[in-house]
């Protein structure tokens, strides 16, 4: 479990605590829920992203009963896991840096074959699809631009330097040598 889903936890705990007039504190209360949803594991034990996700949903579903949008994936866990991947899916695509009437202009053959207005909105294949060529397009852009870490051009810099290339022979001959001037 990571440390924002740490977080995400103990925010819907208490959430779905205020809404059912429980007290956040009661340990046993949680995990009598999460053992009852994950077959009798605690928090600290689920590694599959489905277990996760199945928790979030039913502590949202608590905070909110009356919203069937929250009721569904907390009644059928696939649905939670396939709304979590999309989701993740989708973040990834944001976060090579498109706007999205940049990637909807990409998906429109997509979208026209699977017969949906929005990229959004694409089956899971097409949308693998497409973060495939989003990929591929970031890849050229960063080729481009050299967009790389500085930490990275001034690695490929510092080898590339001759002093560099002769102390690379010296440690293929010897073995290992320290160098103080080396920033790496």
């Amino acid at each position: 479990m990571t440390a924002e889903q740490f977080k995400g936890y103990g925010r819907r705990w208490q959430d779905a605590c205020r809404a059912q007039g429980w007290k956040a504190s009661d340990k046993e209360k949680r995990r009598e829920i999460v053992r009852g949803l994950c077959g009798g594991r605690t928090f600290d034990e689920l590694t599959s992203e489905g277990d996760v996700s199945k928790v979030f949903r039913y502590f949202e579903f608590l905070a909110d009963p009356a919203n069937l949008s929250k009721a569904i994936p907390a009644a059928n866990p696939e649905v939670a896991v396939e709304g979590n991947t999309r989701a993740q899916f989708l973040h990834s695509l944001r976060g090579f840096g498109f706007a999205d009437a940049y990637v909807g202009k990409i998906a429109v053959g997509l979208c026209r074959r699977a017969g949906v207005a929005d990229w959004k909105e694409l089956p899971f294949g097409e949308l693998e699809k497409l973060r495939y060529t989003i990929r591929a397009r970031a890849n050229e852009r960063d080729a481009r631009n050299d967009l790389r870490p500085p930490i990275a051009r001034r690695r490929e810099a510092y080898h590339k330097r001759p002093e560099a290339k002769a102390r690379r022979k010296a440690m293929a001959a010897t073995g290992p040598v320290d160098d103080p001037n080396c920033p790496f």
